[in-house]
């Protein structure tokens, strides 16, 4: 059978750098829509969210060379995500974590 991996979190947490470790590329907090269109694939699915501090988050968001959002917006994103409480996957907090050992774990 086969497997996907859906990689969530806010923006800055590191998931498009960890996933092109993986090269594997979902990018969206909307994981119904993601299920609901895979249910016929038979495969098993994977939910991990990366969720590193807020100050980290903002720090990568403001180093990115491109597709920056604002600081605002990274912060209601975080919250929102923080807020979820309980998740029906995994959560990392790769706030000290290379993208090679975010990946790793995984």
């Amino acid at each position: 059978m086969s497997e996907v991996l859906i990689l969530t979190g806010p923006p800055g947490a590191g998931k498009s750098t960890v996933a092109a470790a993986l090269a594997v590329v979902i990018d969206s907090a909307d994981l119904d829509l993601y299920r609901e269109g895979l249910a016929g694939a038979a495969a098993t699915l994977h939910y991990v969210r990366l969720l590193p501090r807020l100050d980290v988050c903002q720090e990568r968001n403001r180093t990115r060379a491109a597709e920056r959002v604002s600081p605002q917006r990274v912060e209601s994103v975080f919250r929102a995500f923080e807020a979820a409480g309980a998740f029906a996957g995994a959560t990392i907090d790769n706030s000290e974590l290379a993208p090679e050992a975010t990946s790793d774990r995984l």
